[in-house]
């Protein structure tokens, strides 16, 4: 008869520890026990530790899992949507908005737009507030606006930034960090604004990094109610127009010197002017002296190029009109005698009036001017 012989075998023994922030430990022990010849107890050194690192392996991967899901939701942008609603207070209101380059300075009427049509800009805020603080945090979409004048479709930006500035002045300028593109011309405006500060005491976007924040109560924000807009200035080439009599009495033609109508404000740039443009960029029939121009009443086109890069323009619209000749009539004889001594004058069928000699007339500048001459004239 055969004896069996007794052999350490290792098990897996788990052991938690009942905690909520320790993971769960794994130990390994050692018992004696007869061999029965069955599998599930033949555990070789090798194996056990085969089994081991699979297990190790598994608890690392969950780790890293947890802790990417922890570090993705730890990024997450704040939105007005995160923060409580009901604001009660408009301490902080904005005053201005307008369209500048990333220092805050306005783009004005000699800005000129890439031929794309299309150009990089940032919004500049002014601002106001009651009560002197550090720190105002503001959120907005810019959308566009439609023909009515009206905000419509889809944000094309949406802005959220904390500034970390000091808001003690009568007018405080805040500038977004974030640029956005800008069709050329097109109307803009500001939805769903959402401005936010703390009590003053202390800067309200410290540990923010710059990111938009909410605050700590209703009390301290301010909410653009729905359906409210805050249109932004967006710049505008100088548009301008010129009158002129025909050049022959009953004609419909005038000589205009367009070098002498301003289009822009801006010296580095070059003037050319057209007869025909299509937006964006298609120009044709240029006009090759511009200085006696002979026209009718109609638009004419200043194309305004940068001086630094030919790219770059922007287009006036000049309206040139020619007033119709006029069928003056100055009225009927009248004869002034000891029983009449004046009388009232009267012409029409003029835009303006002249009339001499003066002697004797209340006005020369006038249609009706009364006349109370001493002798015949």
């Amino acid at each position: 008869m055969k004896t069996k012989t007794t052999k350490p075998v290792v098990f897996l023994n788990e052991t938690v520890k009942k905690t909520n922030r320790k993971p769960t430990s794994f130990a390994f022990s050692t018992i004696n026990s007869f061999s029965t010849g069955e599998p599930w107890l033949n555990f070789s050194s090798a194996s056990l530790k085969k089994r081991g690192q699979k297990f190790t392996n598994f608890f690392t991967t969950i780790c890293c899992i947890v802790g990417l899901f922890l570090s993705t939701a730890s990024m997450g942008q704040t939105t007005p949507a995160n923060c409580t609603a009901g604001c009660t207070s408009n301490d902080v209101q904005i005053q201005a908005s307008y369209l500048s380059n990333s220092a805050g300075v306005k783009l004005g009427s000699d800005f000129v737009c890439p031929v794309s049509g299309t150009a990089q800009v940032f919004l500049t805020l002014e601002l106001t507030t009651n009560t002197p603080r550090v720190g105002v945090a503001i959120y907005a979409n810019i959308r566009a606006l439609d023909a009515s004048g009206n905000p419509t479709g889809s944000p094309i930006a949406q802005l959220g930034q904390c500034f970390g500035i000091t808001l003690n002045q009568p007018t405080n300028k805040v500038t977004f960090q974030q640029s956005f593109d800008w069709n050329c011309g097109t109307g803009i405006a500001l939805t769903d604004v959402f401005i936010a500060w703390g009590t003053g005491k202390k800067d309200f976007c410290e540990g923010s990094g710059g990111n938009f924040q909410c605050p700590a109560t209703p009390s301290k924000c301010f909410q653009l109610p729905g359906g409210s807009f805050i249109a932004i200035e967006t710049p505008k080439p100088i548009d301008n127009s010129d009158e002129l009599c025909p050049d022959v009495a009953g004609g419909n033609t005038a000589t205009f010197n367009l070098n002498n109508i301003n289009v822009t404000s801006s010296t580095n740039v070059t003037i050319t002017w057209w007869e025909n443009y299509t937006a964006p960029s298609t120009f044709s029939n240029p006009i090759g002296s511009p200085g006696s121009y002979s026209s009718g009443s109609k638009d004419v086109y200043a194309k305004i190029t940068s001086n630094t890069d030919a790219t770059v323009f922007s287009v006036a619209t000049v309206t040139l009109t020619v007033y119709q000749s006029p069928t003056a009539a100055a009225g009927s004889d009248v004869t002034i005698n000891c029983t009449t001594t004046s009388t009232t004058l009267g012409a029409s069928g003029g835009v303006s009036y002249s009339w001499s000699p003066s002697t004797g007339l209340s006005a020369t500048n006038i249609s009706n001017p009364i006349a109370t001459p001493a002798s015949t004239t």
